[in-house]
C-alpha cells in the first residue's frame, strides 16, 4: 500500500529528536538515492586532482625554460581551473538540492531524476551567487570584530580597566556569535523554501529565528554533529577511505538530516 503524501509545514509539531532521529533513519534508508546525488563531488575531486597535477607540471616546466612546454602547462592549469569551478558550483547546487530530495522523501512523494532537483536551484542561480557572496561578507565581517577585539584586548599599552571593559565586550560577542552562527549556517535552507528573489531576507530570517529558538537549534546541531563524528569514527576504524569520503559528503548529510528540522524551526 502506498504511503500517504503529506505536507511537512502542516504536519504535528515533532520535537528535535524525533526529527532528528527522522532524518537519518530516512537518510539511511534511501541512501542508494542520496548517493546518486554526489556526482558534483565526484567531479570536484577529478578536479582538484587535475588542478594539483596542472601545478605540479607549470612548476617543472618554469624550471625547464622551455616555452613550448611552459605554454601547454599554462594552458592546461587554466582548464584545470575552470573544470574545478565548474565542479565546485556544482557542488554547491547539490547542497540545496539534496534537500528537495530529502523533503519528497519526508513527504513520502515519487522521487525524481537527479538532475531534476539540480535544476530548482540552478534557475535561481544569479540569487544563489548572491546568497553565498552576502554570507561571505558577513563571514569577513565576524572575523574582522573578533580580530579587533582579540587585538585591543591583547594590547600592552591599555589600562586594567579598559582592558576588563574590552574582555566583557569580547565574551558577550563571543556568545552572541552563537546564534549568529547557527543562523547562518542554517541559512541555506530558508534561502530554499523563501523569497529566493531576497537572499539577504531570507538570510536575516534565519539568524533571526536562530536568535529566538538558539538553545533548541543549538542542542540539534550539536547532536547532528556528534552523529557525523560516530559515523566517521567508526568508518576509520573499518576502512580509513571511507572516513575520508564521508567526510567529503558530510554537508549533504547535514543538509538532508536538517531539512527535516527545518520544517519545525518555521512553526511557531
Amino acid at each position: 500500500m502506498e504511503k500517504e503524501i503529506i505536507d511537512l509545514e502542516y504536519t504535528p509539531k515533532k520535537g528535535l529528536i524525533d526529527c532528528l532521529c527522522e532524518g537519518v533513519g530516512a537518510f539511511f534508508q534511501n541512501f542508494v538515492p542520496f548517493l546518486k546525488m554526489l556526482l558534483p563531488i565526484l567531479w570536484t575531486l577529478l578536479a582538484t586532482c587535475l588542478l594539483t597535477v596542472a601545478i605540479f607540471g607549470v612548476s617543472l616546466c618554469v624550471l625547464s625554460n622551455n616555452p613550448a612546454l611552459i605554454c601547454l602547462s599554462i594552458a592546461f592549469a587554466i582548464c584545470s581551473i575552470g573544470v574545478f569551478s565548474y565542479a565546485f558550483w556544482k557542488y554547491l547546487l547539490g547542497i540545496v538540492a539534496v534537500s528537495y530530495l530529502a523533503k519528497d522523501i519526508f513527504e513520502n512523494k515519487e522521487i525524481q531524476e537527479v538532475q531534476q532537483y539540480y535544476s530548482y536551484v540552478e534557475k535561481y542561480s544569479a540569487s544563489y551567487i548572491n546568497y553565498w557572496l552576502i554570507c561571505a561578507l558577513l563571514g569577513i565581517a565576524w572575523a574582522s570584530v573578533f580580530v579587533a577585539l582579540c587585538a585591543f584586548v591583547c594590547m600592552p599599552t591599555i589600562t586594567i580597566s579598559v582592558r576588563i571593559i574590552l574582555g566583557t565586550l569580547f565574551v558577550g560577542f563571543l556568545i552572541l556569535s552563537i546564534p549568529f552562527g547557527l543562523g547562518l549556517s542554517f541559512s541555506q535552507l530558508f534561502w530554499a523554501y523563501g523569497d529566493k528573489s531576497k537572499p539577504d531576507l531570507s538570510i536575516i530570517d534565519a539568524i533571526t529565528t536562530s536568535y529566538k529558538k538558539c538553545f533548541k537549534i543549538f542542542v540539534f546541531m550539536c547532536l547532528l554533529n556528534t552523529i557525523v563524528c560516530i559515523i566517521e569514527g567508526v568508518l576509520s576504524v573499518a576502512l580509513a577511505p571511507l572516513s575520508v569520503a564521508f567526510a567529503l559528503i558530510a554537508s549533504y548529510f547535514t543538509s538532508f538530516v536538517t531539512t527535516r528540522y527545518y520544517f519545525e524551526v518555521k512553526k511557531d
